[in-house]
């Protein structure tokens, strides 16, 4: 293959993705629209929500998860709905303890294997590929 064939062939490898992108058989995916989506399911779970040592409502976790979202937008720390998970929802970033959601009365539950959960359910809705 000579020089020019090998360009051709990196210019088409960088506008269609490498292998494992998006793009290479796996749906792409939305992040802000993944996570607009875990907060309003938050919102409208009416689940509490423990973090830091006290139970606050959905509505509470929700504007606390925004504003942790909104900075790490600010500071480019998030693309993708699982590093908005690692990042912002599943712990609290002055006492490292994990939240929890609690709804119903039943066990409280880590919000990362709640909200997991739902980000799978989700994107098997959406893709309709059960992915």
């Amino acid at each position: 293959m000579t020089s020019a064939h090998l360009a051709i062939a990196f210019a088409l490898l960088l506008m269609c993705g490498a292998p494992g992108q998006a793009g290479a058989g796996e749906p792409e995916r939305d992040a802000p629209r993944e996570i607009s989506h875990l907060l309003q399911y938050l919102e409208a779970s009416k689940c509490a929500f423990y973090r830091n040592g006290t139970w606050h409502s959905s509505q509470q976790a929700r504007v606390h998860l925004e504003d942790k979202y909104k900075y790490l937008q600010g500071t480019s720390r998030v693309d993708s709905a699982e590093e908005f998970l690692a990042r912002a929802a599943t712990g609290s970033s002055i006492s490292g303890a994990p939240y929890q959601v609690r709804c119903d009365g039943q066990q409280p539950v880590t919000s990362a294997k709640w909200l997991e959960t739902e980000l799978r359910r989700y994107r098997t809705t959406i893709s309709g590929t059960g992915k």
